[in-house]
């Protein structure tokens, strides 16, 4: 039996996703993280603490490793660097690389890593036991066809997911579908996708063919906040226990607490996040009071 360790969309480089805690930028100054992102990192490791029993297993990332906004959307960013980014991904993916025999890497969203993958060609390069593409001897794949203890997987980033909870299931059926109706017998017996930062599973309604949608590791963004707000963040991997031509499945799912509400100020309270104009007026009466009476 042989497992197979499947992750997506980190985005590391991104102020609201997963991230190593202290980051050396190259002009001297240091970052630190946020609330989020530490509660993100603590999730991080307790996945990695669950892959642990994972016997010989083979590392999987769907793609959008890096956030390197290529496309200049967005202000969300720890820095633009590719050299501190790929720093950035390296030391929180190595101890994760180092557990597994060989590891695959997809190529995710250009906005995000850059045309034909950029940065996660180079990211692949630097690990050892990155796997190429025997056919282009490039080190990360747009699409990965495996056969693992004669489990037939096929693995690629991009799946679009229904924005309401009761139409995401239509994504990863939509794609077993597709792929029995294009390949026949040669489909793959599991498809793997990322790209939507939402669990979708077409479970037992294709039994020759079942297609599975990953999460993420990042929290909302500006643009994901404004479509679901206030939608909690669904974070979390996979593992895939190959045996004898059959696989299952355990879910890894890193979920946050209940939703917070917040109360107003109560009447007269200072503790607003901008003290009222007279609240303001008082102070500056009080500092000018006390300038005076050290003048005399």
């Amino acid at each position: 039996m042989r497992t197979v360790i499947v992750i997506s969309d980190t985005h590391i480089a991104s102020s609201v996703a997963l991230r190593p805690r202290l980051v050396q930028l190259d002009d001297g100054d240091t970052s630190t993280f946020s609330r989020g992102q530490r509660w993100l990192l603590d999730g991080w490791e307790s996945f990695l603490e669950w892959t642990k029993p994972a016997r010989d297993p083979v590392l999987i990332s769907l793609g959008d490793i890096v956030e390197g906004d290529r496309k200049h959307r967005s202000l969300q960013l720890v820095t633009k660097n590719t050299a501190v980014i790929t720093r950035m991904a390296a030391e929180v993916l190595d101890p994760l690389v180092k557990r597994c025999s060989c590891s695959y890497w997809l190529r995710g969203t250009p906005a995000h890593v850059g045309k034909s993958g950029t940065m996660e060609e180079r990211l692949a390069e630097d690990f050892t036991n990155t796997v190429r593409n025997p056919e282009t001897k490039a080190y990360s794949w747009w699409y990965l066809p495996l056969e693992l203890e004669g489990v037939r997987i096929g693995a690629s980033h991009y799946a679009s997911i229904g924005g309401m909870p009761w139409t995401r299931g239509n994504s990863a059926n939509a794609i077993a579908a597709k792929a029995l109706l294009t390949l026949g017998p040669d489909a793959p017996q599991l498809i793997l996708r990322g790209h939507a930062h939402r669990w979708a599973d077409s479970g037992d309604n294709f039994p020759l063919c079942r297609a599975i949608i990953l999460p993420g590791w990042t929290l909302a963004t500006e643009y994901t906040g404004n479509l679901s707000p206030g939608a909690p963040a669904e974070i979390g991997g996979m593992m895939v226990h190959c045996d004898g031509g059959k696989y299952e499945t355990e879910k890894f799912r890193w979920e946050p607490k209940r939703q917070r509400y917040f109360l107003p100020p109560k009447p007269g309270s200072t503790n607003s996040a901008r003290p009222t104009t007279r609240a303001k007026h008082n102070r500056t009466k009080s500092r000018q009071n006390r300038l005076k009476r050290r003048s005399t």
